[in-house]
């Protein structure tokens, strides 16, 4: 039955699949995976692999020397606040945004990080959904396909726009521009206009 779905601790975690990496599956071939050859293939694509992950990260991450995190993940870039895992388990890579320990505070988590967690994880997935496809947990034992974009919406309701918590004694009030045009400078959301 196997071990289940892996799961971290103050972590976001996405799962991407090993044959988004190494290739179908093949039964004919000893390695098991169609693209690789020999053994010493799949060293080569983990580190491909790993590359290519630090080359979508947002600028504000550092690769780093591998650093394992626990007895199954490694970090392998970091900010402040957050350090990026990846985790070889079962069938699957696990990429996890972490948050960052030793903070003096009682989580000894920064309470930006947390407050942040979540956008920051989907700064990191949004690039990687581009180029592999992204599955979650949603149980010990399942997953489903995972919708950055959906999620980047359902995010974005959350999101108080600064110009709507606006104090009305400010002068300001907002006006949205419609899909037929608007008059307004173009790319732009809207418009302020002053009250008077």
């Amino acid at each position: 039955m196997g071990r289940g779905v892996f799961w971290m601790a103050n972590a976001e975690t996405v799962i991407i699949d090993h044959e988004s990496v190494y290739g179908a599956w093949d039964t004919a071939n000893p390695s098991g995976y169609a693209d690789i050859e020999v053994p010493d293939d799949a060293q080569w694509r983990d580190q491909d692999f790993i590359d290519s992950l630090r080359g979508l990260l947002p600028r504000s991450y550092q690769p780093i020397e591998r650093r394992w995190r626990d007895r199954d993940s490694v970090v392998i870039a970091e900010n402040r606040f957050f350090e990026i895992c990846v985790t070889a388990w079962e069938c699957d890579f696990y990429v996890s945004v972490a948050l960052r320990d030793g903070f003096d505070t009682p989580t000894g988590f920064h309470p930006l990080a947390v407050a942040d967690h979540h956008r920051a994880a989907l700064a990191v997935w949004a690039p990687l959904a581009l180029s592999y496809p992204l599955r979650v947990r949603t149980n010990g034992w399942t997953t489903a396909r995972y919708d950055v974009l959906a999620d980047l919406e359902r995010s974005a309701m959350f999101f108080t726009p600064p110009w709507e918590s606006a104090d009305p004694s400010l002068g300001v009030w907002w006006v949205p521009m419609s899909t037929e045009g608007d008059r307004g400078r173009a790319g732009s959301p809207g418009r302020r206009r002053a009250m008077g």
